[in-house]
C-alpha cells in the first residue's frame, strides 16, 4: 500500500508540474527561445515530504519574471539583441542607458502559469489523486 501512495503522489505532482511547465514555456518572453527551452521541472517523492519545482537555470530568468533594478548591462548582449531586432549600435547604446536609468519591466511567466494551473487543472488532478488513493486503500 505504501508503494501505491508514493505512486499516487508522484503521479499528482508530475502532472501538476508538467502543466505549470508547459504553460510557463508558452508565456515566457521569446527572443531566441533559450528561456522557454530552459524551463523544466523536478519532482521529489519522500516518505515524509514530497515536492515539485518548476523553473529555469538561465541567469536572466528572474529578471524577466520580476523586472530588474537600475543597472548598466554589458554591451555585448544588448548589441546582439538590438541586431536581431533591426536596431543599430546607437539605438543599442540608448537601450543600455535606459536600463541604467530605469531598470527593466517585469514579464511574468512562471507565477501566472502556477496560478493558472491551480485554478484550472488542480481540481482534476486532486480528483485523480483521490481515486488512486481510494483504490490503494480498498
Amino acid at each position: 500500500m505504501a508503494d501505491a501512495i508514493q505512486s499516487a503522489k508522484e503521479h499528482f505532482l508530475t502532472n501538476w508540474a508538467l502543466t505549470v511547465e508547459g504553460d510557463a514555456k508558452v508565456r515566457a518572453p521569446f527572443d531566441t527561445g533559450r528561456l522557454s527551452s530552459s524551463i523544466t521541472h523536478d519532482v521529489t517523492i519522500g516518505a515524509e515530504e514530497s515536492s515539485a519545482v518548476v523553473g529555469t537555470n538561465v541567469f536572466y530568468g528572474p529578471c524577466q519574471e520580476f523586472g530588474s533594478k537600475r543597472h548598466m548591462p554589458p554591451s555585448a548582449p544588448i548589441e546582439a539583441w538590438a541586431q536581431r531586432h533591426g536596431i543599430d549600435s546607437a539605438g543599442a547604446e540608448k537601450i543600455r542607458w535606459a536600463i541604467f536609468a530605469h531598470g527593466t519591466k517585469p514579464h511574468p511567466y512562471l507565477i501566472p502559469a502556477f496560478e493558472e494551473a491551480n485554478r484550472s487543472a488542480l481540481p482534476g488532478f486532486l480528483g485523480e489523486l483521490e481515486q488512486e488513493l481510494e483504490t490503494a486503500f480498498s
